[in-house]
């Protein structure tokens, strides 16, 4: 009796399942996580553990025998935060405020590994509560530094012909990978002017450019006003509109929605021409 390759896969995948699984048990060497909601409950504080006057604050682990004799059970960290790209300025923010208002999300075991502590939206809006606002656009601040002086690693390798791209999904992105933190909404118009999209070719020119703007106006609207359509198709008419054009223009306005007529025509064009 010849077996299916459904059979084998039956088979295998328990056994693979239980490769996974005690692979991931080994990850930890058998070390329990360590709670840090646990050892609130016990009546500790975060200063009994971590000396909070230390940048960043240290775990001192002498201070475990206080409550386990002969040294802590083997533990292993929970998810960690990633790491800030400055010196943060912890003591003078522990001194007046509780541990809890920043690490509530660490003690909660929900903190999410290579996730901030807090986002950046949350420091301003403490700030702002706080009457110690920061002003927009000084880095030096917060940084040390002013990180907008300096080109980010990834504006690098092959930067000219990804950043158009990615300056798409990159405005609603977080604090420190925004375009806009860094550049004028000017920016773009003022480097085009004399430099041409890569797109622009001649091809471009002459066939693609009309589709690419039904696809996506507001790409264009970077650079281009609605009137740049309308002051060169006075002169130049669209490649479509020559031969039989004015037999199948009916059909085309209909299956577009007009939408794309409308960029050069008004309503009133079309009732000038078929009126009577």
């Amino acid at each position: 009796m010849r077996t299916s390759a459904f059979h084998i896969v039956a088979m295998v995948l328990p056994a693979v399942a239980v490769i996974v699984m005690v692979a991931r048990a080994g990850e930890g060497g058998g070390r329990a996580v360590f709670h840090h909601g646990a050892h609130l409950e016990e009546g500790l504080e975060c200063q009994d553990c971590h000396d909070t006057a230390q940048q960043p604050p240290v775990l001192e682990r002498e201070t475990c025998t206080d409550c386990h004799d002969g040294g802590p059970p083997a533990y292993r960290l929970p998810a960690s935060a990633t790491r800030l790209p400055f010196t943060f300025q912890h003591i003078r923010h522990s001194n007046r405020f509780d541990c809890l208002e920043c690490h509530g999300a660490t003690v909660k075991e929900k903190q999410k590994a290579g996730e901030p502590v807090v986002e950046y939206r949350d420091c301003m809006a403490c700030h702002k509560k706080q009457g110690a606002g920061v002003a927009g656009g000084r880095c030096v601040q917060c940084h040390g530094e002013n990180k907008a002086s300096k080109r980010p690693p990834d504006h690098r390798v092959a930067w000219l012909k990804r950043h158009g791209d990615e300056s798409r999904w990159r405005s609603a992105r977080r604090h420190g990978q925004s375009c806009s933190q860094c550049h004028r909404a000017d920016t773009c118009r003022s480097c085009h002017r004399t430099r041409r999209p890569e797109s622009h070719t001649a091809l471009w020119r002459s066939r693609l450019h009309g589709q690419e703007a039904g696809w996506d106006r507001d790409a264009c609207k970077t650079c281009h006003e609605t009137g740049t359509c309308v002051q060169c198709h006075r002169t130049t008419k669209p490649q479509n509109h020559t031969g039989a054009w004015d037999s199948v223009h009916p059909l085309v306005a209909r299956s577009v929605g007009n939408s794309s007529c409308r960029v050069c025509h008004t309503p009133q064009w079309c009732e000038a021409c078929h009126e009577g």
